[in-house]
């Protein structure tokens, strides 16, 4: 009996604690996330049925400014973001990095893992579907420049 307590309590604190989590927009419906997503990062430069685009000033995240961020949707629905904040270097990419890692591990248990050039990534949190990582926090090249990427998603939503 103790144990079926402790798993159904396990279950709770954890769909709470999705739920508590910036994630709570995902798996909303494509209008209801736009209004949401244009309160917080203003009038989109491109927007349609799949994706939208902010982009041409600065966008604050969790302690973190970043230059553009995207969204996409399937079916309807928002089940991606990608925060980019763009850096000079690799180096600068890989410190900004860090420290984006250090302000997220307060809140979500985070893992490790590495890319084929030895370049740490991170992955953490619980996806809002319940089954997955709710973040990846990478550094890669992008139109040339190099970025810190704070990817939520994508997440499968069953329809």
């Amino acid at each position: 009996m103790r144990i079926y307590l402790l798993i159904i309590s396990l279950l709770f604190s954890f769909h709470s604690f999705a739920e508590e989590c910036d994630s709570t927009r995902f798996g909303a419906n494509y209008n209801d996330a736009m209004s949401r997503l244009t309160a917080l990062y203003g009038e989109p430069a491109v927007a349609d049925e799949n994706h939208c685009v902010f982009k041409n000033r600065l966008f604050e995240h969790d302690g973190t400014t970043f230059n553009e961020v995207r969204c996409k949707f399937k079916n309807q629905r928002l089940v991606e973001e990608r925060f980019y904040k763009t850096a000079q270097t690799k180096r600068i990419a890989v410190k900004n990095m860090m420290e984006m890692k250090r302000a997220l591990e307060g809140q979500y248990t985070i893992s490790e893992d590495y890319e084929d050039d030895g370049t740490a990534f991170f992955c953490g949190g619980i996806a809002p579907t319940g089954i997955g990582r709710l973040f990846t926090i990478s550094v890669q090249p992008r139109h040339g420049r190099w970025v810190t990427l704070l990817q939520y998603g994508p997440f499968n939503y069953k329809n």
